[in-house]
């Protein structure tokens, strides 16, 4: 079941890559049981600066059982948000990390998380049906 769930994620990817001619590199793998956070999650390669285009998406293979191939590019589209304004709240967490007041510091990184979730979000329901037409934009 994992490795069908794997081509129908890497699917997925492809078709929003495709679409947005990006030039971004996925890898997909299975999330840990334990690890995984909702249907899919992303995160650096963490292999240096050479591979600043390169992304880890986990994926939880119960959950993308269930999901539509168009709900699946919807997720991926949300993940490759995350991929491309992922540089811009580094740049603010380098800059929250210096702050020495260690109870500010977390509050600012708190309020950034959630800043980053928030402009993920807007930008999906704004951009995302005039990228993606025929995917479904109405939550259920």
């Amino acid at each position: 079941m994992k490795r069908t769930q794997t081509a129908r994620v890497r699917k997925a990817l492809e078709y929003v890559k495709r679409r947005l001619k990006l030039d971004l590199e996925f890898v997909v793998q299975p999330g840990e049981v334990h690890d995984q956070f909702g249907l899919l999650d992303i995160e650096r390669s963490d292999r240096g600066t050479e591979d600043r285009k390169v992304w880890i998406v986990s994926y939880d293979p119960e959950l993308v059982s269930q999901e539509s191939l168009a709900a699946l590019r919807r997720h991926a589209f949300h993940e490759v948000l995350h991929a491309l304004t992922w540089p811009l709240f580094d740049e603010a967490e380098a800059a929250i990390r210096r702050v020495p007041d260690s109870t500010l510091r977390k509050e600012l990184m708190d309020r950034s998380i959630d800043a980053r979730e928030n402009v993920v979000y807007e930008l999906e329901r704004k951009i995302g049906p005039l990228c993606f037409p025929s995917l479904p934009w109405v939550d259920p």
